[in-house]
């Protein structure tokens, strides 16, 4: 199935017919372009929390570990898919960060392609391109927009030909939606509700048999795209945990959005749990500078997104009094389309975690958003009459574009994007086990090179270590596996699973781990979710048992006597 639409100001029945000779081309550019330039630099740093989380998982996955042992962040899928990338080139950190680049290569591409489609702007798809390569997502997080704009991309070609729609036509969709179920469900649950809603209004205009159609090749579609993981998962007997994991996400946002709610919204009171405290609205204007920055990026969206909203209501209304309700109501299910795309990544920053990293895995389906706003107030230039009119549109203007300007300010400025600001200053090559051949800082090398050491001279190969509370990656780089299936932890942990430190103490008692490696982070911006204070019975149960305490830094390495 074709992607053809047209700008949201253009829609007429006819105009979905119409090509751009451009997108595709475009396309294949930018994703090259941003191939190129996220070669030069994925080598800089050695993530060992995000990246190196998802590197050890698929190394213990390549290691026969029972999957559920391990606590999964997200759909087994995406580990899956890198397990067989390490099966093609052995365990190897570049393999990960080629996947994830590539990825966020093919996400670049494809708000260059949406955004030309919807406006037939190529200045302003170019625009969006180049925004969303040069500070992309969060490498190891990638699939974040690629849910994102893999199902706007597919839902939109229907949102643009929702009245006549065909079995063949939600094919893709509903593939995409497959997959975004495998790789993380709680995007599947979201994005399954403007297709239901896409498949519901194009039956309830069509007729029963047509909706009949539509639905039973949108589930024949969405149940094929499972076989190979169902295949997969029968033969190796973690079936029941890819459905456990379909079924707890909906408890699990429940509890998060709850969480949210409940806890201190803005870093001047404090963070609790799971909930990473918000930069006040206030540092705009009071600072400091670091502060201002944050506060640009995290609020100018959700004033991108309340004038996208208040722009297309104006515009429907009025085309409602010109007599022109169908073309209303066709702009609006684009419109609709669009808004849900933008908010799918909206709690995970706003509530949850409100940092650059999640910010920057929020950004290419808003980016999206606000240039298709641009083009139609811009396009719309000639209809204003009137000084309120003319204000309004150059209000929607400047506060849209600055805050696309501002995000890519801060992303080519701070790290915590994928940008090539992570370069900065590494230049010292550090190689250690699994493929780490990376540059990092004069700091990171001597902090790495001690760990490394320091793990390898005192555990052997077979022995399995722990790293808390997010730093599997150093497992990775020293050849050793995990004993625990909890990567990441935190002091929400407790909430959820109270008997945790029992349960950790007695498994390194059985084991008796050679290599205990804390590392002292505020992982939730608050004194109370350093691991050394929460889980303060876990560290005294180290040191009951003998353990030889070394330090450099913020890390601590506990060492069996």
């Amino acid at each position: 199935m074709m992607f053809r639409m047209t700008g949201l100001s253009d829609i007429d029945n006819h105009a979905c017919s119409r090509q751009l000779v451009w997108a595709w081309p475009g396309f294949v550019m930018v994703v090259a372009c941003a191939a190129m330039y996220y070669w030069l630099y994925i080598d800089a740093t050695f993530n060992i929390a995000d990246d190196g989380s998802y590197a050890q998982v698929v190394y213990e996955l390549r290691h026969g570990i029972d999957p559920h042992r391990l606590q999964l962040s997200y759909g087994i899928a995406w580990f899956k898919l890198g397990q067989f990338l390490f099966w093609l080139t052995g365990n190897s950190y570049l393999t990960a960060e080629a996947l994830f680049h590539g990825a966020l290569a093919i996400v670049a591409g494809l708000v260059f392609v949406v955004v030309g489609r919807l406006t037939r702007n190529p200045w302003l798809a170019l625009a969006g391109g180049a925004l969303t390569a040069a500070a992309p997502a969060f490498p190891a997080t990638a699939f974040y927009a690629v849910s994102t704009m893999l199902n706007l991309f597919c839902q939109m070609a229907l949102a643009c030909r929702w009245r006549t729609l065909r079995a063949w036509d939600v094919v893709p969709a509903a593939v995409a939606l497959a997959v975004t179920f495998q790789i993380r469900p709680d995007f599947g649950y979201f994005f399954a509700i403007p297709l239901g809603a896409l498949l519901l209004l194009s039956g309830g205009i069509q007729g029963g048999r047509i909706f009949g159609q539509l639905l039973g090749a949108a589930l024949a579609a969405f149940i094929s795209a499972h076989i190979p993981l169902a295949v997969d998962g029968l033969r190796h007997g973690y079936f029941d945990l890819v459905i456990a994991n379909y079924l707890r996400y909906p408890a699990l946002l429940w509890y998060l959005l709850e969480t949210a709610l409940n806890s201190p919204a803005v870093a001047d009171n404090g963070g609790a749990g799971a909930v990473l405290a918000r930069t006040p609205l206030s540092a705009l204007w009071h600072g400091p500078l670091s502060a201002a920055k944050s506060a640009l990026t995290l609020y100018a969206p959700v004033a991108g997104i309340g004038l996208f909203v208040a722009c297309h209501a104006a515009w429907a209304v009025g085309s409602w009094r010109r007599g022109q309700g169908a073309v209303a109501f066709d702009r609006l299910i684009i419109a609709g389309v669009l808004l849900a795309s933008a908010l799918a990544s909206f709690p995970h920053y706003f509530l949850f975690r409100p940092d650059l990293a999640h910010v920057a895995n929020f950004m290419a389906g808003y980016t999206v958003l606000a240039l298709v706003l641009v083009g139609d107030v811009a396009r719309k230039a000639g209809q204003a009459h009137g000084l309120l009119a003319r204000g309004a549109r150059a209000v929607v203007l400047l506060v849209v574009l600055t805050g696309l300007a501002g995000y890519g300010w801060v992303g080519l400025t701070e790290q915590g994007s994928g940008s090539i600001t992570v370069a900065q200053g590494r230049t010292q090559r550090f190689i250690a086990a699994n493929g780490v051949d990376v540059r990092l800082t004069e700091n990171e090398h001597a902090l790495y090179s001690w760990l490394y050491a320091q793990i390898t001279e005192n555990s052997r190969n077979d022995d399995p270590i722990i790293c808390v509370p997010f730093c599997p990656g150093i497992a990775f780089m020293t050849g050793r596996r995990m004993l625990l299936g909890d990567f990441y932890v935190d002091d929400a942990l407790l909430l959820r699973e109270p008997d945790w430190i029992d349960r950790a103490i007695a498994a390194s008692r059985a084991s008796a781990v050679p290599v205990v490696v804390v590392q002292d982070w505020a992982i939730n911006g608050t004194n109370q979710s350093r691991f050394v204070v929460w889980a303060r019975r876990y560290i005294d149960f180290l040191d009951a048992a003998g353990y030889r305490r070394v330090t450099l830094s913020d890390y601590t390495v506990y060492i069996r006597p």
